[in-house]
């Protein structure tokens, strides 16, 4: 599985102009031992973005989508459900 497996996103339908900042996302991921676990995985990506931002690199709106709905507990990772170490992050009103 990679990142955008992941994430569920369909590479296909990213933005060319974005294709440095997910080459450098999916190297980092890479060598930081593929965080799975939704508190990782958002401070991975919270991380990343962060870094895309400084160095000037357009990265794919859908990372920040996918950021928010992680720190919200809001998104399921129907491509996680199963794997060993999955939690799901919940919040309660």
């Amino acid at each position: 599985m990679d990142l955008l497996e992941l994430l569920e996103v369909d590479r296909e339908r990213l933005p060319r102009h974005t294709e440095e900042a997910m080459d450098y996302c999916e190297e980092c991921w890479e060598e930081r031992g593929r965080p799975t676990d939704p508190q990782h995985l958002a401070k991975f990506l919270d991380g990343a973005l962060r870094f895309c931002a400084e160095a000037g690199l357009r990265y794919p709106k859908v990372l920040l989508l996918r950021l928010k709905q992680l720190q919200r507990g809001e998104w399921p990772m129907e491509a996680m459900k199963g794997h060993k170490g999955f939690v799901r992050i919940s919040r309660r009103l």
